[in-house]
């Protein structure tokens, strides 16, 4: 009688860490991408749709969308909205905004010069500085500017 062949265990194929914890992120700009651009839903084609809604943040999307004339009135709606489901959002923004390439930019605090030089000085934090330069006007923060001597090289920055 022939010998029935051994049984053998597969091998379990040794995968790298790096793949296993290899996990799709997105940033907010991804987010406004898709749905100003093109229009590809990235939540439910991603490899894990929980994780990729949880990326997703409403708020930072209402404000990009506000700065446009076209979908200021999309933006406003979510925000009378803001308890609505993170997909319910997302599925409003990305069936009605239109498609078109718009170009943001971010605003950010100016800083003003006198304000820095105020705080630096009198060693007061950000609104102080601010309210200290209502009241004394930039005439006399130039006066005191003038006066105050901060050592180094005189006439280089």
């Amino acid at each position: 009688m022939a010998k029935a062949p051994k049984k053998t265990k597969a091998k379990k194929e040794e995968v790298p860490a790096e793949e296993v914890f290899k996990v799709e992120s997105f940033s907010p700009f991804d987010f406004i991408k898709s749905i100003q651009q093109t229009k590809v839903d990235i939540i439910r084609t991603s490899d894990n749709p929980t994780l990729a809604e949880k990326d997703y943040n409403p708020f930072l999307t209402n404000k990009a969308l506000s700065f446009h004339v076209d979908s200021i009135l999309y933006a406003n709606e979510l925000n009378t909205r803001h308890g609505l489901d993170k997909l319910l959002q997302w599925d409003y923004f990305i069936n009605t905004v239109r498609s078109m390439k718009r170009p943001y930019v971010w605003l950010k605090k100016s800083s003003d010069e006198d304000v820095q030089f105020l705080q630096e000085t009198f060693q007061m934090n950000n609104a102080r500085a601010r309210e200290a330069y209502a009241v004394m006007g930039p005439d006399k923060v130039a006066e005191l500017r003038k006066n105050t001597v901060t050592g180094g090289v005189v006439g280089k920055k």
